[in-house]
């Protein structure tokens, strides 16, 4: 066996990753519904391996207080059980 195939997702890991994109999408657009969510990184360009990060970005949201709008981004994260014991720093 090769070494891309040992470190190559399942198919229901990339399932997990895509539903985990969807939904942080879902919870961003409900907070700002003008703001876009992209991914970049390895997962962009599908070369990431299944102990890698998902690397997102929001843009466009309107947002002018970065603290407060980190802090609404993990109540409702954490409230739609998209995420858990999520600290803001």
């Amino acid at each position: 066996m090769e070494l891309c195939e040992l470190v190559q997702p399942t198919p229901e890991e990339a399932a997990a990753r895509a539903g985990a994109v969807a939904a942080v999408r879902e919870v961003v657009g409900s907070i700002w519904p003008s703001a876009r969510v992209e991914v970049f990184g390895s997962y962009a360009t599908g070369l990431y391996v299944p102990t890698s990060d998902v690397d997102l970005v929001i843009l466009d949201s309107g947002c002018t207080n970065i603290q407060a709008g980190l802090q609404a981004l993990a109540k409702a994260l954490t409230k739609r059980g998209v995420g858990q014991s999520i600290q803001v720093c």
